[in-house]
């Protein structure tokens, strides 16, 4: 029993005696190990940043992104606004060169008119009370003729005042026409 004990002992020390030694052995590769964990914890952890820092930039980006397609939104309403402003005030031009050209041919047809009114105006002005007279067969033609040379006198006025209102607006119109003009220039 003793020898048996004995061999227990040895035996028992000598595994002892041999983790040690397989402890002091493993000792380096343990600690390059924990130390290679400890790199790849870290590596691990720079990724994780790295992640989120992507991660909030993409974020960012988004929303610039969103802003950016607001803002051509913006523009191109704006775009299609001057359009339309561009649009209305040629219509106006055009509608303003037509008025321009009606009255420039009623105030050419005033003229013709006035011109055969004076030129009646001044024959009838020519003769004296008794040429008129004699002229006429009666004194209603007399009076006629009169009426007529007062008429005569009264259409020239008519006529002188209208063209000028005419002219009047004319000029009025050209400078509205001048305004839109000036308007498309800056609408583009």
């Amino acid at each position: 029993k003793v020898a048996f004990a004995q061999s227990a002992t040895n035996t028992s020390s000598t595994t002892t005696n041999s983790t040690t030694t397989t402890n002091s052995a493993d000792q380096p590769q343990i600690q390059d190990k924990q130390q290679q964990i400890q790199d790849l914890e870290q590596k691990a952890e720079s990724y994780r940043q790295m992640i989120d820092m992507n991660q909030n930039k993409a974020q960012t980006l988004g929303n610039q992104i969103k802003l950016m397609e607001g803002q051509i939104s913006s523009l191109e309403q704006d775009v299609n606004d001057i359009q339309q402003k561009i649009d209305s005030t040629a219509q106006d031009i055009d509608s303003l060169s037509s008025q321009i050209d009606t009255k420039q041919r009623d105030i050419g047809a005033q003229k013709i008119v006035l011109g055969q009114l004076l030129q009646a105006y001044y024959e009838n002005d020519q003769d004296t009370l008794t040429e008129m007279l004699l002229k006429n067969y009666s004194f209603s033609e007399f009076m006629n003729q009169t009426e007529y040379i007062s008429q005569t006198g009264s259409k020239v006025d008519e006529v002188l005042a209208s063209i000028g209102d005419a002219k009047n607006f004319l000029e009025s119109t050209k400078k509205q026409l001048e305004s839109k003009n000036e308007q498309q220039k800056e609408q583009r």
